[in-house]
């Protein structure tokens, strides 16, 4: 049995409201979470597919939206990009960056095959080379 986007964040939001907001929030407010997220990752087009039907951007969102859905302070995503094309890994890294932005939470992002293009969207890299044996510290203010 698989299940859609929108059943995994109501679950994970169900959860979440149960252990950190009074008992009395409604059916409506998990809702209105739910939708959100959708909204928020662009999922709404496939809001009712089963995870068997999704491409692996629409994946990845799904694995993020879970996340962010509980309203966490940090988010740790490793290898929030492996297995997706470039032009889905510049939205997958968009889409996260801008929510993470929006909801102030901070993201550890953990990525073994790094482009310029995903090192310019992050505001603080660490780079470990371990056959050079340094790390290269970089801060964007």
């Amino acid at each position: 049995m698989s299940v859609t986007p929108r059943e995994a964040f109501r679950f994970s939001a169900r959860l979440c409201f149960q252990k950190m907001l009074p008992s009395d929030v409604t059916k409506a407010e998990i809702e209105d979470a739910v939708s959100e997220m959708l909204t928020d990752l662009c999922l709404e087009k496939v809001a009712a597919q089963t995870a068997l039907t999704l491409n692996s951007s629409e994946m990845r969102r799904v694995s993020l939206g879970i996340g962010f859905v509980m309203r966490p302070q940090i988010i740790l995503a490793n290898e929030l990009t492996s297995s997706l094309n470039s032009q889905n890994v510049e939205v997958v890294m968009e889409l996260c960056l801008r929510i993470a932005k929006v909801r102030n939470i901070f993201i550890l992002v953990t990525i073994h095959q790094s482009n310029n293009i995903i090192i310019s969207m992050l505001e603080n890299t660490i780079v470990m080379n371990p056959t050079e044996g340094h790390l290269q510290l970089r801060t964007r203010c």
